[in-house]
């Protein structure tokens, strides 16, 4: 998917898709994403960054912009199995220097198709993408740099146990109406 509504950034997009198009063919060579362990590009978002970073650095020098690298989980909502939240992620930002737009991208999103029925293959937009729980923005964090006992004994129960209950209550009752209906 891309989707990116601010003009000032398309020359980073259109530098975006052709590096996003050539890892994708790498890592399709290289690993087996058909099926086994790196299914659905499973497991390379790391990768994939990697490889991000050095191909816009070959650019860089012409361009007016940084890379920056996302680290987060699934975001902790009722429209997924709260098991499945602590699943890690890495994803991609180009920033512009000297402003604070910045292009989101993720090459590699396709490995959680099993887990949303609306992400796409790979990822790049001017709007963060709403699969996932920036670590910047992950309560437990914040908590856990100033308290790391509160944040592991406080902080991450509610959030795993009683959230991720309400969750799944409401999980299972959207389920049940679906069938119902």
């Amino acid at each position: 998917m891309i989707r990116v509504k601010n003009v000032e950034l398309i020359d980073m997009c259109i530098i975006a898709i052709k590096i996003v198009s050539d890892i994708r063919s790498y890592l399709a060579k290289t690993y087996n994403i058909i099926k086994g362990e790196h299914e659905e590009y499973k497991g390379l978002c790391d990768i994939a960054y990697s490889l991000f970073e050095k191909e816009i650095n070959k650019f860089n020098d012409n361009l007016n912009f940084e890379v920056i690298c996302f680290h987060g989980e699934q975001k902790h909502t009722p429209k997924i199995d709260p098991n499945n939240w602590y699943y890690e992620h890495t994803w991609i930002g180009l920033k512009e220097k000297n402003s604070n737009k910045i292009l989101f991208i993720d090459p590699t999103s396709q490995q959680f198709k099993w887990l949303y029925d609306d992400i796409p293959d790979f990822y790049i937009s001017d709007n963060p993408p709403k699969w996932y729980l920036n670590d910047k923005d992950n309560f437990f964090f914040k908590v856990y740099n100033k308290n790391k006992w509160i944040a592991k004994n406080i902080v991450n129960k509610f959030d795993y146990y009683i959230w991720g209950s309400i969750c799944r209550i409401y999980r299972y009752f959207m389920i049940k109406n679906k069938e119902d209906n």
